[in-house]
């Protein structure tokens, strides 16, 4: 678990050793018998992650990722955590009523058995783990909605504990009312569970497919690259190691901790960028780089390319193939590049300052193509908001 999320020692470390230090008697595993087979796991587990990648050459990556995750949790802003926790009201009101009528019944259990209660045979456990996910959860800087997937589960299992506690209670009811009870409830769980599932099917990552499959298009496996701030295209490298923006790490690109994006892009230009809200983070230095060394095919794809200024001069960050179009058409037998006619297909570029003689009233791109295509994909409108979404 701690070589799959940084934070994962948050759950399993308090967990494990709750189940170490104070084994379940019913199991009858002696302690030290715990100890050592959790000594052997930790250690079979680490040496299979070890190997992993020692094999892939990426041993010293996940370290130095680590040890990034220790600096970014450390200088996190923080925000509220009732935002996402409120969600749990709304989208699962059954799972809310049930960890309510628990704390009621899980209490009522303390007050009558008192010291008793700190046992495996009450509803204690699951009543310290439901706690314990809400402590980590609330302790978290950055409580995004998705750590609620670690809140829910232990909700689940303290309802499941409950049911016991409330056999005094259903053996008064009648069946009848029973079945109409057990009825209402999966419908008030249901309902609006469903309401807030099926809303996911309005966010389909066809468009992302779309950017992907477009992307490789106009690429080279391996002399072009690729670059999003999170690795959309995984068969095309990056710009470097510090590709991915986050909300946690976003200030190192600005504080200089980090290379620049524009220096990066400067270095190992890519020939397709993909803007999102992620993009829209970047420190205005480097808006201004992308605005000016990238044209858009839609508003979510960019490519290397510009509108040539009247000057004339544009230079090139990137050898390859580029389009040069004119409008209008009719004054394309007088744009010049470089001294050389402008052609009706593609005609590869050097890196470096290039001069266009441009008539006047024309107006002239060039857009990057790729090492195959003739003509820029169409990819419609675009909506950069919607290539990553956050909260929705």
């Amino acid at each position: 678990m701690q070589f799959c999320a940084f934070k994962a020692f948050l759950y399993f470390v308090p967990i494990c050793g709750l189940f170490l230090l104070f084994p379940n008697p019913e199991l009858g595993v002696s302690r030290l018998r715990a100890w050592a087979h959790a000594a052997l796991g930790a250690l079979t587990a680490f040496l299979a992650a070890w190997s992993a990648h020692a094999a892939t050459g990426t041993w010293d990556v996940y370290l130095r990722a680590f040890r990034a995750s220790v600096g970014v949790a450390q200088e996190a802003a923080s925000f509220s955590s009732w935002p996402a926790l409120a969600r749990l009201l709304p989208q699962t009101p059954l799972l809310v009523a049930g960890v309510i009528l628990f704390a009621i019944l899980a209490g009522r259990e303390a007050l009558t058995r008192r010291m008793q209660w700190v046992s495996w045979r009450t509803a204690f456990p699951e009543n310290l783990f439901l706690l314990h996910a809400l402590a980590v959860f609330f302790i978290n800087p950055t409580p995004f909605p998705y750590n609620l997937v670690f809140v829910v589960p232990q909700a689940f299992l303290a309802i499941v504990a409950a049911v016991p506690l409330m056999q005094p209670l259903t053996s008064r009811l009648s069946k009848t009312v029973l079945r109409f009870s057990v009825a209402g409830l999966v419908l008030a769980h249901l309902a609006p569970f469903l309401s807030h599932t099926l809303r996911h099917l309005d966010y389909t990552n066809s468009r992302q497919l779309k950017l992907a499959a477009a992307a490789e298009a106009m690429t080279d496996p391996v002399h072009d690259r690729v670059y999003d701030g999170s690795g959309l295209v995984v068969t095309r490298d990056s710009i470097g190691y510090y590709l991915y923006l986050h909300s946690l790490n976003i200030r190192n690109f600005e504080n200089g901790t980090y290379p620049s994006v524009r220096s990066m892009l400067e270095l190992r230009p890519a020939s397709v960028l993909l803007p999102s809200y992620r993009t829209n983070w970047l420190p205005e230095a480097d808006q201004l780089f992308i605005s000016a060394n990238y044209i858009p095919l839609s508003r979510d794809f960019l490519v290397l390319g510009a509108e040539i200024p009247a000057s004339g001069k544009w230079r090139c960050l990137k050898t390859g193939r580029y389009r040069v179009f004119v409008a209008p058409p009719d004054r394309a037998d007088l744009v010049r590049v470089d001294g050389r006619q402008v052609l009706a297909r593609p005609a590869s570029l050097e890196k470096g300052p290039h001069f266009f003689d441009i008539p006047q009233n024309a107006r002239v791109l060039v857009v990057w193509v790729g090492p195959t295509l003739d003509e820029p994909p169409d990819l419609g409108a675009g909506a950069p908001e919607r290539t990553f979404i956050n909260f929705y």
